[in-house]
């Protein structure tokens, strides 16, 4: 049984690294090519659930158990004990960080940086559709036109993901420790605030802003005495690197605030 678990676990070991291969090889190419690229990969994955599907017909009920045991682990569930988490912008933190935030809200951190991402995000998804809108009550919500955004490109993606990479090495934001009722008022307020920047970017700005002119810009829509402080963010900029893509996009190196990515 031992013997079947071991081989089970080098043949997924290696369909990961394939996979990560490939994925790597997606996000570097462009067009045509990134297309053929994609698809490919569509085509290994379904390699791989065939090869995983063999593997347990072979294997047996050992294999079965084996599999059941493996899924148990990586899909722990979620058991935060009531507290409130705020969202962050997962695309820019390193694995580690990831993992640690992860088992800070009772998530299994096994998997790809990806995996860790999608499972996080779909966290905050969650708690947030439970918790009641509030904060800062004069900001204005997005209108329903403001689905409608423009895609800026692939160049645009190309230097966001420069960006990641840097806040990968740099980005040292320690969060000050608060009681959960504190957070839970941050929560608020940081929701009312994204739902004013993404009215700003997609109605009012829809070329973005500089970053310096962010608290200009939010009392533009009546969001009066903005400080990064009272949403548990040191600086503005912190703030803005904070934000998930669905909120807005950052530019580091010319310090610009741009809308967010548009629906497909």
């Amino acid at each position: 049984m031992d013997a079947k678990n071991a081989e089970r676990s080098k043949l997924v070991q290696k369909q990961k690294q394939q996979r990560a291969e490939l994925e790597k090889k997606v996000k570097k190419l462009k067009g045509a090519m990134k297309e053929a690229a994609q698809k490919e990969l569509d085509e290994l994955e379904s390699k791989h659930e065939a090869e995983l599907a063999e593997f347990e017909g072979g294997s047996g009920a050992a294999g079965q158990a084996a599999k059941k045991e493996e899924e148990k682990e990586e899909e722990a569930p979620a058991s935060s004990g009531g507290k409130v988490f705020r969202d962050r912008n997962w695309n820019g933190l390193s694995k580690k960080e990831l993992e640690e935030a992860c088992v800070e809200r009772g998530l299994g951190k096994k998997g790809s940086k990806e995996e860790l991402v999608t499972r996080l995000t779909i966290f905050q998804q969650e708690q947030a559709s439970k918790a009641p809108a509030g904060g800062y009550a004069s900001a204005q919500p997005p209108r329903a036109s403001d689905e409608d955004e423009s895609d800026e490109g692939e160049s645009d993606e190309d230097d966001e993901d420069e960006d990641d990479e840097d806040d990968d090495e740099d980005d040292d934001d320690e969060q000050e420790e608060v009681d959960a009722e504190e957070m839970e008022r941050q929560g608020k307020r940081e929701k009312a605030v994204q739902k004013a920047v993404r009215f700003l970017l997609t109605d009012k700005c829809p070329e973005g802003f500089p970053l310096d002119q962010l608290i200009q810009k939010l009392e533009m829509v009546n969001v009066k005495g903005f400080s990064p402080e009272k949403l548990g963010y040191k600086t503005v900029e912190k703030f803005v690197r904070g934000q998930p893509d669905a909120v807005l996009r950052y530019r580091r190196k010319e310090q610009m605030i741009l809308p967010p990515k548009a629906k497909k």
